[in-house]
């Protein structure tokens, strides 16, 4: 079976969860994007069509930082005038693939044409951003949605629960919605039983600094646990798109008088972030809805921090409660509760050696049985199995 997978950009690292999934799926892969990066995901055996636009002005891929001012251009030129999908289709006209991927809502909005013109079924998936923020800020694509789901042949919600309820609130019929949660790849996080030290807690949050990820209730509840666990530090690890927002954090540190608890540490290359989580005790990750609808969906960094053996501390924000289990690899309070954040933090840097430990293997335990991505490949596969009329065994 060959199947076409679109993107927007293929692929941040932001997105490493998808490149494993495309690795264990037993499909030809084809890759076509607005914007191709030099990265590591880039794959020998893949079959990739990338922007002519792209090509005329860069003779090679640019990596993931370069030139970011052509990336948002050419890409967002794609919602008006779709030169690359009509490309695309002259491209594949004379050998079309069997199933077209598009990953996000509004990449399945705009290659439609395309799945159209090569007369193949479209499967997409809905990620994070796409379910709400991308409606709320850009009311267009609430008709844009409905299309999309009239005419795609299957829509994936990676999210359980409140995924699959936002897609039908936006007019997805719920026999075309398949819940698949992401997964990983645990043995290529190599897992290490903590030993947490007396009367220290070295805690991470490797996430974009951005408002969703609730890096200022981290703050404030660093505040509140400092004056009865002194040895308690928080280094915030990822990319600082916006700077206003950043100073805004680091005000609020200074203000709070927990400047000194906090390390800045810029982007950790996925390659690199096992051997990085392995210097920490603990991740802190305090995920909530945004002003502008953003919102997480399953930060896949909480089943990688945990593949390694680091309990988590997280809100019950969307499928969060699904990878941390409250109480036995970490622990979960509400959104913006600075105070039960401290209150976990405290109850992390007490806790004696054996309760850590047992916290710690029941992280990768819980990891291997419930987000292995082998099982999201196999479950996307019943999927195009499904939308071409065979049984998973014939593919």
């Amino acid at each position: 079976m060959k199947v076409l997978h679109v993107f927007d950009v293929y692929l941040p690292s932001t997105l490493s969860w998808v490149d494993q999934l495309l690795q264990h799926t037993p499909a030809s892969v084809g890759i076509g994007a607005s914007w191709t990066i030099q990265g590591p995901f880039l794959r020998s055996g893949y079959s990739y069509y990338p922007n002519p636009m792209q090509q005329w002005l860069f003779r090679r891929f640019p990596n993931e930082f370069e030139h970011p001012q052509w990336y948002y251009r050419i890409s967002g030129a794609q919602q008006y005038l779709g030169f690359y999908p009509r490309w695309l289709s002259a491209r594949l006209k004379q050998a079309p693939p069997d199933v077209i991927h598009a990953h996000f809502g509004p990449v399945g909005c705009l290659h439609l044409g395309l799945a159209r013109r090569l007369k193949r079924p479209l499967v997409v998936s809905f990620y994070g951003f796409d379910y709400t923020k991308v409606p709320v800020r850009k009311p267009k694509y609430r008709a844009l949605y409905r299309r999309l789901f009239a005419e795609a042949s299957a829509v994936i919600s990676c999210s359980r629960d409140e995924g699959v309820k936002r897609l039908i609130e936006l007019g997805c019929p719920p026999h075309k919605i398949h819940c698949i949660s992401p997964g990983i790849a645990p043995e290529a996080f190599r897992f290490q039983e903590r030993i947490k030290p007396a009367n220290t807690l070295r805690l991470v949050q490797p996430a974009t600094v951005t408002p969703k990820k609730g890096h200022r209730t981290t703050i404030e509840a660093l505040a509140l646990a400092v004056p009865t666990c002194p040895g308690i530090h928080v280094t915030f690890a990822g990319e600082e798109p916006d700077a206003g927002y950043k100073a805004g954090l680091l005000a609020l540190a200074r203000a709070k008088q927990v400047d000194g608890h906090i390390s800045w540490h810029g982007l950790v290359p996925h390659r690199d972030m096992p051997a990085f989580l392995s210097g920490f005790d603990a991740v802190v990750h305090p995920s909530c809805h945004a002003p502008d609808g953003d919102h997480e969906a399953t930060p896949v960094i909480l089943l990688e921090a945990q593949a390694v053996g680091l309990p988590v501390l997280a809100t019950r924000h969307w499928d969060i409660p699904y990878e941390v289990v409250h109480g036995e690899t970490g622990m979960l309070c509400a959104e913006n509760d600075a105070l039960g954040l401290a209150s976990h933090m405290q109850t992390l840097y007490r806790m004696d050696v054996g309760a850590f430990a047992a916290m710690s293997v029941n992280a990768r335990a819980h990891v291997e049985r419930a987000f292995h991505v082998a099982d999201s490949a196999r479950q996307v596969m019943g999927v195009y199995a499904g939308v071409v009329g065979v049984g998973v065994a014939d593919l």
